[in-house]
């Protein structure tokens, strides 16, 4: 549903394209638009760039929400990129949903890795607690 409401905000044919493969489940198929529209003007439109934190978070759940999964991180970015890009922040109504999605994925992380902690070594908890704040 999130989705199709950012259709109507999003300006750019490649990141409409885009928008309507992630809708379709074809996810990696709407990065490769996705990529092809960060070499145009539409990389400076922020939805383009929600689009892709969208698009990177569906990912990283459809693989299982792995700890180490880079696509986390690239969503985290783009929704950075995002934000700068929106300095009226009226992208928050589809970004915030996701970045809180992103923060409590941390925070499973986090209880993960508590009972894993080892004296004298930095425990991963703490890495995933500094990710979600």
């Amino acid at each position: 549903m999130l989705m199709f409401a950012a259709t109507a905000q999003a300006q750019g044919p490649l990141t409409r394209h885009a928008i309507s493969l992630a809708e379709a489940g074809q996810l990696e198929e709407a990065e490769y638009k996705l990529a092809a529209a960060m070499a145009t003007d539409e990389a400076r439109d922020p939805m383009t760039w929600y689009v892709q934190a969208f698009v990177q978070k569906e990912r990283f759940v459809a693989r299982g929400k792995q700890v180490d999964d880079a696509l986390r991180i690239e969503a985290v970015r783009s929704a950075e990129q995002c934000r700068l890009l929106d300095p009226d922040r009226q992208m928050d109504v589809w970004l915030v949903p996701l970045l809180e999605f992103l923060a409590e994925s941390h925070l499973e992380d986090m209880r993960a890795a508590i009972p894993e902690a080892t004296p004298g070594e930095r425990p991963r908890a703490l890495d995933h607690f500094a990710s979600y704040a």
